[in-house]
């Protein structure tokens, strides 16, 4: 379950009501997933959430902010502190690049997508 923000929906905003609705169904393949470009309704940092929510967290979305293609750790958005978060954490499930701008070409964004996700892993 991917929590979106309201301007997206009105039906599942934050990884509360995400969780709320894990546990209501109470069933292992039902889980939410955190994506660090759906977090407009979020009130809390993002270790902070990743941490709270970690045991229903099972897939991540990376994305700069500015909704525009960035390779993953290459535009303004920290994801340094939420990736220690997971580590840390033991996290070793799905984590994914979102891209919604395909100009740089499938070879550029895998390459700097990649890049990215190694600097911050090794973080």
């Amino acid at each position: 379950i991917e929590p979106l923000d309201h301007t997206q929906t009105d039906v599942v905003n934050t990884l509360a009501e995400a969780a709320k609705l894990v546990a209501a169904i109470n069933h292992p393949a039902i889980q939410t997933m955190f994506d660090f470009h759906n977090t407009l309704d979020e009130k809390e940092p993002f270790d902070v959430l990743v941490r709270k929510y970690f045991k229903v967290i099972h897939h991540i979305h990376v994305q700069e902010m500015d909704g525009k293609y960035l390779g993953a750790g290459t535009g303004v958005k920290d994801f340094a502190k939420t990736f220690q978060t997971l580590k840390e954490l033991g996290y070793n499930k799905w984590i994914s690049v979102e891209v919604f701008d395909f100009a740089p070409g499938p070879q550029k964004l895998a390459e700097e997508s990649m890049k990215g996700l190694r600097m911050l892993a090794e973080s």
